[in-house]
């Protein structure tokens, strides 16, 4: 399955202040923005299909709600991620909240502490 992936020009992405302030609530380091996109993925062996799932759930295409990657290092999770992210906020299709593994863990574990109110 095939699908194409649009994006905004950066100028008006410059001047959206909505857009701007998704990026900042979304954790996604911004200096991301050019290199880790889903027009600049390129496949490693092995990784067509994640590439597809990735395409068709920003797409709307998917059958579920939940898109995790698994794999060895450097076989470009984390672009595909960072890429999907992107397009959900450029297209203004939802809000994204970018986390590292370690830092969701340890909130986790504050959230679920017997002695926290949060």
């Amino acid at each position: 399955m095939e699908t194409e992936v649009s994006y905004w020009p950066e100028s008006k992405i410059a001047d959206d202040e909505r857009f701007q302030s998704r990026v900042r609530w979304s954790n996604i380091p911004i200096v991301t923005f050019k290199t880790h996109r889903l027009q600049t993925f390129l496949p490693p062996k092995g990784a067509e299909r994640a590439y597809q799932a990735a395409l068709a759930f920003v797409s709307g295409k998917a059958k579920h709600y939940f898109l995790t990657f698994v794999g060895e290092p450097g076989r470009g999770k984390t672009h595909l991620a960072l890429g999907m992210g992107w397009h959900v906020l450029e297209n203004n299709l939802g809000l994204v909240k970018y986390y590292q593994v370690e830092t969701l863990l340890d909130d986790l574990r504050h959230g679920f502490r017997a002695d926290t109110d949060e």
